[in-house]
C-alpha cells in the first residue's frame, strides 16, 4: 500500500516555469528543501524530514508554484503516514489537491488519498477518490498506476462485500501487469511460459477474494 505516485521518482525542479526577479532565493531555497526533506523520509528521520518539507511547501506559496507544492504536499503526506498519523496525512493530500496541480499530481494524491481513506475504513470516499485516479490514469496512459488502482479498488469493493465488483477489478489490474510479459513471451514464441505465469497468480487472487 501506498507504493504509488512519481512523488517518489520525479525531482521539484523539473517541469518548473522559470524563475519570475524576486523569487530566485526562495525558489532556490523550495528545491533544496525539498532534496534534503525526501532522503531524511527515505531514511526515516520523519521530524526533520517534515520540517524541510514543510519549508519547501511555504517557498513555493511565496514562489506561486501550485504544481510544485502540490508535489511536496504529496511527500510531506506520505512522510506523516509513516509517522503514523493518517489525520495529518489526510490533510496534506487534501491541500495538494484544493491546489491547480498537473494530472500527474492530481492522479497520484487521488490514489494515496483513495488508500487512505479505505484503509481507516471510510470504504465510499476511498473508492471515489480511486474511481477519479482511474479515469485520470487512463487519460494519461499511466497501465502500472491503472493496475495499481485497480487492484485497490478490487480490495475496497471486497471489504464491502461486492464481490463481482471486486473480481472484476482484481482481473482486470492482473490483466494489466501481465500483459506486457505475455505479449514478449508470444513474440518469442514462448506463449507456454505466459500461460504458467498466469497460472501462478490465480492462487494470489483467489487467497485475496477468501474463494
Amino acid at each position: 500500500m501506498f507504493k504509488h505516485g512519481p512523488g517518489e521518482h520525479r525531482a521539484a525542479s523539473g517541469g518548473r516555469r522559470p524563475a519570475e526577479p524576486g523569487f530566485a532565493g526562495r525558489e532556490r531555497e523550495a528545491v533544496e528543501s525539498y532534496q534534503i526533506g525526501v532522503p531524511l523520509k527515505a531514511l526515516g528521520q520523519l521530524g526533520p524530514a517534515i520540517t524541510s518539507l514543510n519549508r519547501s511547501i511555504s517557498a513555493w506559496a511565496e514562489v506561486g508554484n501550485q504544481d510544485e507544492r502540490a508535489l511536496v504536499l504529496y511527500e510531506l503526506g506520505m512522510a506523516e503516514i509513516k509517522r503514523d498519523r493518517p489525520a495529518a496525512a489526510g490533510q496534506a493530500f487534501a491541500r495538494g489537491l484544493a491546489l491547480e496541480a498537473k494530472p500527474e499530481t492530481r492522479l497520484s494524491l487521488l490514489q494515496v488519498q483513495g488508500a487512505l481513506h479505505t484503509n481507516l475504513g471510510d470504504l465510499d470516499l476511498g473508492i471515489q477518490d480511486l474511481r477519479a485516479a482511474l479515469v485520470l490514469a487512463r487519460e494519461l496512459k499511466q497501465a502500472w498506476a491503472e493496475a495499481n488502482i485497480l487492484n485497490e479498488l478490487g480490495y475496497a469493493y471486497r471489504s464491502q462485500g461486492r464481490w463481482d465488483d471486486a473480481i472484476l477489478h482484481l482481473n482486470q489490474a492482473l490483466m494489466i501487469a501481465f500483459y506486457p510479459i505475455v505479449a514478449l513471451l508470444v513474440a518469442t514464441g514462448s506463449l507456454g511460459w505466459g500461460v504458467l505465469l498466469v497460472a501462478a497468480a490465480l492462487p494470489r487472487l483467489v487467497r485475496v477474494l477468501k474463494l
